[in-house]
């Protein structure tokens, strides 16, 4: 496992250097900005810097899953299937870099966004004096909903952006939430290359097959119960994301052991 693993994380490695790479300049090209005070530079750069991050997880999570459809339709991706591991292992190596990946990309764009709302806040002191309006109505919105702007409203859920639990449970949601993603994209391409045969047909059943499965997970995860403590919350959306990511792999490893091993 562990070698497979490495064998994974090499052959995404271009990608991740090449989001570094963009990262770095579109980084520099922010900081010049703030520091020159000039406003469309830096809200186009840092609006490109969001674009980066959320396109950047998505790119690191689908290398993999690219990697798997390359694997199961090309001669060169299938000699992978003639060596003596066992499917559980290659497709565990294959999801276990995924999560890693993410947990990494996701890490690095995060730091990036903190540093940059400090940096950006110790050159704009107006845009702080809204932040801590907006944190602090986040904080209690009924309260101010109520006897500030006198709406009768009720509004359950309070989130201190100031909380590092509430920061560090939303890492986890959100890459739980695209790892289950990635596993039911695995899933779908596992069975329509395994289950319809024919390049036109799999290519259709898989994007089909990822449709059902993603809005099962949509649904699941927005029946989730919203609690007054959203920690809580969002600590049982990341376990029901990541007990769906490993049903579909107790369930596409098998079909792969069965159908492709030899």
């Amino acid at each position: 496992m562990i070698h497979l693993l490495r064998y994974e994380v090499r052959r995404t490695r271009t990608v991740k250097l090449a989001l570094l790479g963009v990262s770095v300049v579109l980084e520099a090209i922010f900081l010049l900005a703030v520091m020159r005070r000039s406003r469309p530079g830096t809200v186009l750069s840092g609006i490109l810097l969001f674009v980066l991050a959320m396109a950047g997880t998505l790119a690191s999570g689908l290398s993999s899953v690219i990697l798997l459809h390359r694997d199961l339709t090309t001669e060169e991706g299938y000699m992978l299937f003639l060596t003596p591991h066992r499917c559980w292992s290659i497709l565990g190596a294959k999801m276990l870099e995924c999560v890693i990946s993410l947990t990494v990309c996701v890490a690095f764009f995060a730091g990036l966004i903190y540093f940059d709302v400090r940096y950006l806040f110790s050159h704009q002191g107006q845009l702080h004096s809204y932040w801590k309006i907006g944190t602090e109505f986040l904080s209690n919105p009924t309260f101010y909903l109520q006897d500030v702007f006198r709406v009768n409203a009720d509004f359950p859920i309070q989130v201190d952006l100031r909380d590092g639990t509430l920061i560090l449970c939303g890492f986890i949601s959100y890459v739980a939430t695209w790892e289950s993603y990635m596993a039911a994209a695995t899933l779908a391409i596992v069975l329509a290359q395994t289950v319809l045969p024919g390049r036109r047909r799999s290519v259709i059943g898989a994007f089909l097959i990822f449709a059902a499965i993603g809005f099962l997970i949509n649904w699941s995860q927005t029946a989730l119960p919203a609690l007054a403590y959203y920690q809580t919350s969002l600590l049982m959306a990341s376990g029901l994301a990541l007990a769906e990511s490993l049903a579909m792999y107790f369930i596409a490893a098998p079909i792969m052991q069965s159908r492709l091993s030899v």
